[in-house]
Formats: structure tokens, C-alpha cells, sequence
């Protein structure tokens, strides 16, 4: 139930690749900028890999929170690393484009994903536009994790909408 805060400087322009490898816990990567308005927040899932990819727009003091929701769940560890801090290339400004779509898609899943009892329709057209967005940018990169990420979700977005067939689709299409 913690969240532990970084502070990273960053001067317009720059990428910032951090993956954050879980164990035994979850945790939701997010960044705020100098101004506190949050740029990114993605949640992948329970263990393994997360990944947290922007191009700052400003300089000054960003904020990484990795916050852990589930506040029953048994401790855990996780590793930060940074893996990319330069000033952005076109291949570097299309990966943190993929990676803003991510976090769009997430924030419209969220009340979705949070939601006891009623699905709310009008989020899971918005967050299956945004990840079929996602899933064409990751084909366009090619990044095939991201592919599979999109599709799973998709598969659930299809699901949830009694989209049977395009669930089903999606569901093969990430294995």
C-alpha cells in the first residue's frame, strides 16, 4: 500500500526509459512533471516488467511514484533501472508515443477496472480506441510485447462489451 517517490531531472527533450522488475508485488509506475500534473500511469499486471517511457516537455524536478494498490498483498521487492536517459531520437519520441497511448487507454480502463457491479460502456469504447490505437503504433515500431499487451487487453475490453468473436481474436492473436 506504500508509494515510494524519485526524483528525476530532466531537460525538455529528454527520454526517460525506467523499467521496474517486480517481485512478489505489484506496483504502478507513474510520472508527474515539474508542475505536478501526471504525464504517464500504466499498470501491466502482478510481476515481471514494468515500464515507464516519457520525453520530458519542460525542464526541472519530475516525479517517478511507484505505487503498490493492493494494500493486503504480501511484501515484495522490486528493482528500479534506468535504462534510457538522453535526449530523445524520432525512434525514441515513437516509443514514448506508444507508451502515452498506453497510459491514455489505462486511465479510461481504470473506472472499469474499479468498478464493483456495472460496466461503464462509454470507457471501454474510449480505452478500445485507444488501444487499438496502441496496437498500431506497437506494430509500426515493431515492438511485439506491446502488440501482445494490446491484444490481451483488447481481449478483455471485447469481452466486457459482449464482443465475443473480437475477444476471442485478440485473445489468440496475444498467445
Amino acid at each position: 500500500g506504500e508509494t515510494h517517490t524519485y526524483r528525476i531531472d530532466l531537460r525538455a527533450g529528454d527520454y526517460l526509459a525506467v523499467v521496474i522488475d517486480q517481485r512478489g508485488i505489484d506496483v504502478i509506475p507513474a510520472v508527474a512533471g515539474p508542475d505536478g500534473v501526471r504525464l504517464f500511469r500504466h499498470d501491466t499486471g502482478d510481476w515481471g516488467p514494468e515500464e515507464a517511457i516519457i520525453v520530458a516537455a519542460v525542464d526541472g524536478a519530475h516525479r517517478l511514484d511507484l505505487e503498490a494498490p493492493k494494500r493486503t498483498a504480501p511484501r515484495g521487492r522490486y528493482e528500479l533501472r534506468v535504462e534510457a536517459l538522453r535526449e530523445a531520437s524520432p525512434a525514441d519520441l515513437a516509443r514514448a508515443g506508444l507508451f502515452s497511448l498506453f497510459s491514455q487507454a489505462y486511465a479510461a480502463m481504470a473506472s472499469v477496472l474499479m468498478a464493483q457491479g456495472s460496466v461503464q460502456t462509454g470507457d471501454l469504447v474510449q480505452a478500445r480506441t485507444l488501444y487499438e490505437q496502441a496496437l498500431s503504433a506497437a506494430r509500426g515500431l515493431p515492438d511485439r510485447r506491446g502488440e501482445a499487451f494490446a491484444h490481451s487487453v483488447l481481449a478483455f475490453v471485447a469481452g466486457q462489451m459482449d464482443d465475443r468473436e473480437a475477444a476471442i481474436e485478440h485473445g489468440r492473436l496475444a498467445v
